[in-house]
């Protein structure tokens, strides 16, 4: 059952965990206004510590993933969000005030999204182009670019997050994400 007391942590270095702020975020319910969780905000050195773990598990683990196993991996991530949509769409209802209508729209465009990021790990290929210079040859290669920063919006979180987080990880880079 997905509810807000499993996912009001960070998850840095394979670890749910509060931050090191002595800041707290409450998160209210905007109808309401009852607190739904709270939050212990990040601070500069769980933003690095966040960059340095995702840099490590791209380059230690996520780059020796086979594109086919990646592939696997987001047909099960699609999997998850398809057999939990009901329980997504409720706390997208709860947290931000979505319809559900708006709510089911955001679940479906980002099973879309994964349905696309699935087939990424088999176009991070190699192209020879042909060049405007004589005896010349273009070479195009999609690598991936390192660890991406995601800015979570509160207006369309999931989708407006996962587009962002999906595209990045099936391309092979690995992902921070902010809110």
């Amino acid at each position: 059952m997905l509810n807000f007391e499993t996912v009001n942590q960070q998850y840095i270095g394979g670890v749910w965990q509060d931050g090191k702020s002595e800041r707290e975020l409450i998160d209210l319910n905007p109808y309401t206004n009852e607190v739904i969780t709270k939050f212990k905000m990040a601070t500069k050195d769980d933003i690095h510590l966040a960059y340095v773990s995702a840099q490590k598990a791209k380059s230690d683990e996520w780059d020796n993933v086979n594109a086919y196993q990646k592939c696997d991996i987001f047909t099960s991530a699609l999997e998850y969000i398809q057999s939990y949509k009901n329980e997504i769409i409720s706390l997208l209802i709860q947290e931000i005030g979505s319809t559900r209508l708006k709510g089911a729209l955001e679940v479906d465009i980002v099973i879309k999204c994964l349905r696309d990021a699935v087939t990424y790990p088999l176009k991070m290929e190699g192209k020879i182009l042909p060049s405007s210079i004589h005896h010349k040859e273009n070479r195009v290669y999609r690598v991936p670019v390192g660890v991406v920063g995601v800015i979570s919006p509160s207006n369309f979180p999931f989708i407006l997050s996962m587009k962002s987080v999906v595209a990045a990880l099936a391309t092979g880079n690995g992902v921070v994400t902010f809110e």
